[in-house]
């Protein structure tokens, strides 16, 4: 840490954390929004943790906090990709750096045109009506397992463009995944590990087949190593990438806003008088119960300022989401 700018909030240690943090995140705030803690992962020294909506949007686009940025990192970064769910992940667009980071956002900014996201629209109110006149019929329902899952795998089978037949195998695969994202203080689980072997040789058969429509995301980036601006190891990459990301996420979010609606009837009254809008309503549900609590570390390429703190070329600085 760079001298001079006086931090006045506690170290944080995000291990010591039990099941509900966010009293102590909202403490860290109120102290400055952002402290040191202790090492997101074993390969980094420790961190700077921040809090704050204002500072968690600059660190999120800040042009000189980077995934790999060369110098002292480049040492830690060797030490992530020696692990074989780095390795592969390093190379999605999540992990990596302008101007590589733009060449792997092409196929998914061309499968998400404003008429691609008005048909999607309509295919998910359908898909969204069947499921709920199917469960009014039988008086009951899991919100996650009848709604979340079938509905976040129909929308990733129509963006990527393949065929996944058995939703609750994969889902089973990339749970196990999530276990290398997560903060830790000792190697990924070696569940994590097998787990990311079985994603990858799901890729590997359905591009050997070309199992894929022409219309769809792994049909661009089949097109981006075609034409030689991707690697093949990018694409697999970045389809195990969407096969985790597309869903995981999105599948967390909506148990979690089950769970705020059913533990705040209030809140939910609102919008069953449509006192409040769902759009609104959907913004703050993401805010409040962000289904990732910690974002991707980030290292500094320069000395830059965090508020009130100064942050070292090579320092890690991790984003709190929740």
């Amino acid at each position: 840490m760079r001298a001079g700018h006086g931090m006045t909030a506690p170290f944080f240690n995000p291990f010591a954390l039990g099941e509900d943090p966010f009293a102590h995140f909202a403490e860290m705030r109120a102290l400055g929004g952002i402290a040191r803690g202790a090492a997101p992962y074993p390969e980094l020294a420790d961190a700077h943790y921040v809090f704050s909506h204002e500072l968690v949007s600059r660190v999120l686009k800040h042009p000189a906090l980077l995934q790999a940025p060369p110098g002292r990192y480049e040492e830690v970064r060797r030490k992530l990709v020696d692990q074989a769910p780095m390795a592969l992940l390093s190379r999605s667009v999540m992990l990596a750096d302008p101007p590589h980071h733009g060449e792997l956002r092409r196929p998914v900014a061309g499968c998400l045109s404003r008429s691609a996201v008005e048909t999607l629209t309509q295919g998910l109110r359908a898909l969204s009506r069947e499921l709920v006149d199917r469960a009014m019929a039988d008086g009951r329902i899991d919100a996650v397992a009848g709604l979340a899952v079938p509905v976040s795998f129909w929308l990733l089978q129509e963006i990527m463009g393949i065929e996944i037949e058995d939703p609750w195998a994969l889902k089973s695969v990339t749970s196990r995944m999530a276990g290398a994202f997560d903060l830790r203080t000792d190697q990924p689980p070696a569940a994590s590990a097998a787990a990311y072997g079985e994603c990858r040789a799901f890729v590997e058969e359905r591009l050997a087949q070309q199992a894929f429509r022409p219309d769809g995301m792994v049909a661009r980036m089949a097109r981006e190593v075609a034409e030689g601006r991707w690697s093949r190891e990018d694409m697999v990459a970045n389809v195990v990438f969407m096969l985790f990301a597309g869903q995981e996420t999105v599948v967390d979010a909506f148990g979690n806003a089950v769970v705020a609606l059913h533990r705040f009837p209030e809140q939910r009254d609102l919008l069953e008088r449509r006192a409040v809008d769902w759009s609104s309503a959907a913004a703050e549900l993401l805010r409040y119960g962000a289904s990732v609590q910690y974002a991707v570390a980030r290292i500094a390429a320069e000395d830059i300022d965090l508020g009130n703190v100064g942050i070292a070329n090579g320092e890690a600085v991790v984003a709190v989401l929740g």
